[in-house]
């Protein structure tokens, strides 16, 4: 019987807690729409925030990644992604926005990523093999809150728009 690898973030009660916590602090199950959604974490971080697709053969590592200047924050995707995986990325990285996570030094020194991150200082989210684990892939606890809020984000915004017509299906 084959096990899946472990996760490459811790998993624990007290992230799931923080989680629900900041989840409900900032009323993100408000957000009906990913567009609200966009504004709500604008709102929060009191920044705008763009998102940049990119098809780059030198980026196969790191899935999402958010970067902030001074002014404003940007958010990379890789363009070659599925479109719900990119989701899953951008909501990732939309929890690091609301933890206030601080920097991966490890990922600004990146060769492959510093022509997209220049000026900036640079979080993100790496992809983690159990042989490939160092610093430059951020803290294990940082990035189990980031997957929880991110997947609590995700979660609120597959709901129904409309709840009533949601019930006539049970």
């Amino acid at each position: 019987m084959s096990h899946a690898p472990a996760a490459p973030w811790v998993e624990d009660p007290e992230i799931v807690r923080r989680a629900h916590e900041l989840f409900d602090r900032y009323d993100l199950s408000s957000a009906r729409s990913p567009e609200a959604m966009m504004d709500r974490v604008i709102a929060i971080g009191g920044k705008p925030i763009s998102v940049q697709k990119i098809d780059d053969p030198a980026i196969t590592h790191t899935t999402a990644l958010w970067v902030e200047y001074e002014d404003r924050s940007k958010i990379i995707l890789r363009a070659n992604d599925r479109p719900y995986y990119q989701v899953r990325g951008l909501h990732h990285e939309f929890a690091h926005i609301l933890f206030q996570h601080p920097a991966c030094t490890g990922l600004a020194a990146e060769p492959s990523l510093i022509r997209y991150t220049e000026g900036g200082v640079v979080r993100g989210r790496v992809l983690i093999s159990d042989d490939d684990v160092s610093s430059a892939h951020g803290n294990r606890q940082q990035e189990g809150e980031a997957e929880y809020l991110g997947a609590l984000i995700t979660r609120t915004l597959l709901r129904p728009i409309y709840f009533d017509d949601e019930r006539i299906f049970g």
